[in-house]
């Protein structure tokens, strides 16, 4: 399964996901989310690096809203 990087806009609420590249390598993936956020750097715009079978469920992965774990001493 290849890594994918986006670029992360939120609008608001809504997260507009673009996507900056797919790679079959981690170490070529990560190189190039690194530069992107140095170039990109002192504006409002993120860098997600992803793995997933394709782009659009990499797309689907990033739009999950995850729910936070309990912490110790929570009532349930």
């Amino acid at each position: 399964m290849p890594y994918f990087v986006f670029r992360v806009d939120a609008v608001g609420v809504i997260r507009k996901l673009t996507p900056m590249g797919a790679f079959t390598g981690y170490r070529e993936a990560s190189e190039h989310c690194r530069n992107l956020r140095q170039s990109e750097e002192g504006t409002s715009a993120k860098f997600r690096l992803i793995f997933g079978d394709n782009e659009l469920h990499a797309a689907d992965l990033l739009s999950e809203v995850r729910v936070p774990e309990p912490n110790v001493g929570d009532d349930y």
